[in-house]
């Protein structure tokens, strides 16, 4: 476990959490303690009021993310602030990460993937760039998302965006 000190009172930790090293000035955590949240207090490292602990994080172990930037939590736990957890991103990725499968009546639990009742069988599609892009049929349910998230990858989609991220065909 990497630890890096940000102020005279905090240290943070590469698996995602705060050290309290002193207390003083009504700090609440007494010393010694480690805890997950944000640091509202951080000196210099405040600003227009608070800055969140995965930002914190990347900042300390990474330097700061370039301007407009998003810091992201790869499997979507806001909570698992972990340094391996997180990635700076551009707003539009940020947002793709957190696109979830629709939630009318779907025919799958995995994305991009549904059920034709002409056919008999499960369709794939991927939308990149405000253009869909359908890829093949099976009668399988779980070999469609597996070959959604491989056209999702050739089409540049980012890893949390895929039904099984960091799994290659």
């Amino acid at each position: 476990m990497r630890t890096k000190q940000i102020d005279e009172f905090h240290s943070l930790t590469d698996t995602g959490f705060v050290i309290v090293h002193k207390t003083g000035n009504g700090r609440s955590k007494p010393a010694g303690t480690i805890w997950r949240g944000s640091v509202t207090g951080c000196g210099k490292y405040r600003k227009r009021g608070c800055k969140h602990l995965h930002r914190l994080i990347w900042e300390a172990f990474n330097g700061p993310a370039p301007k407009g930037h998003h810091i992201h939590h790869v499997d979507g736990d806001g909570h698992n602030n972990a340094l391996s957890n997180l990635r700076c991103v551009t707003p539009s990725g940020n947002h793709m990460g957190h696109r979830k499968p629709y939630k009318g009546k779907t025919t799958s639990k995995y994305r991009g993937v549904s059920f034709c009742k002409l056919t008999k069988l499960w369709t794939t599609q991927v939308c990149r760039m405000g253009v869909r892009h359908n890829g093949p049929r099976f009668e399988d349910e779980l070999e469609a998302a597996i070959t959604r998230d491989s056209l999702a990858r050739d089409l540049g989609y980012p890893e949390d965006g895929m039904n099984f991220p960091n799994v290659t065909n």
